[in-house]
């Protein structure tokens, strides 16, 4: 039923083919990375300025990827008292070793 449409035309066809797949090549060789990173939403939206204050606001590791956690095995506590300012991040007391621990 079809098929004496498409052997009618298949030089039609095919030459509009190849036309489509000229102007699809030139114009995908035009394409570029976008210059700037896209707006999804607008600038005052609350997802905005909610990843804006977590960016901005809230401090950063080293590498931006996460803090580096150090885990201690033995340690029974920190003695905080020699502590002369505890804002000192570098300055978290002193070790209280727990001399019952067995790591077998």
């Amino acid at each position: 039923k079809y098929s004496d449409q498409v052997k009618k035309f298949r030089f039609v066809l095919i030459g509009l083919f190849v036309i489509w797949f000229i102007l699809s090549c030139v114009f995908s060789a035009q394409l570029s990375p976008p210059s700037e990173q896209e707006a999804y939403l607008p600038e005052g939206h609350r997802l905005v300025r909610g990843q804006e204050a977590i960016d901005d606001d809230f401090p950063k590791g080293v590498n931006d990827d996460a803090q580096k956690v150090i885990i201690m095995w033995g340690v029974e506590g920190l003695d905080r008292d020699a502590i002369d300012d505890r804002w000192d991040p570098e300055d978290v007391g002193d070790v209280i070793w727990d001399n019952n621990f067995n790591p077998a």
